[in-house]
């Protein structure tokens, strides 16, 4: 009986290919530390290039008609300066959630809660 043939046996091509592969293909044996540091510092300086140009949104929360919803630390006086270390002689903004009468409530709000 002939002997069968080894349906997959590699070529002697893709081998030789694959064994220069796993080796770093025929450079990397004259190639020293100083070459192989700067080429990895070539595509880390690239990757961090590509990554800073990216933008970033601006502003935050969007209300329904499009302005930009209240944020305490930015819109209200009071807390803007709590925030700094310093105290105002005053009230915090009415749609603020650290004002004591509104709450944080619109006055449409409010004035649906009277009622109810």
């Amino acid at each position: 009986m002939p002997p069968i043939a080894n349906p997959y046996a590699r070529t002697a091509a893709t081998a030789a290919a694959t064994r220069e592969k796993k080796n770093g293909g025929p450079q990397a044996n004259n190639m020293g530390p100083q070459s192989q540091r700067r080429l990895s510092l070539k595509e880390w300086t690239h990757q961090m290039q590509s990554q800073s140009h990216k933008k970033k949104k601006k502003g935050g929360q969007q209300t329904l008609f499009g302005d930009s919803a209240f944020d305490p630390i930015e819109d209200c006086k009071k807390c803007t300066a709590k925030t700094y270390g310093r105290d105002l002689h005053r009230a915090h903004h009415p749609l603020c959630s650290n004002n004591r009468r509104t709450k944080g409530f619109s006055e449409a709000t409010l004035a649906i809660e009277r009622e109810s």
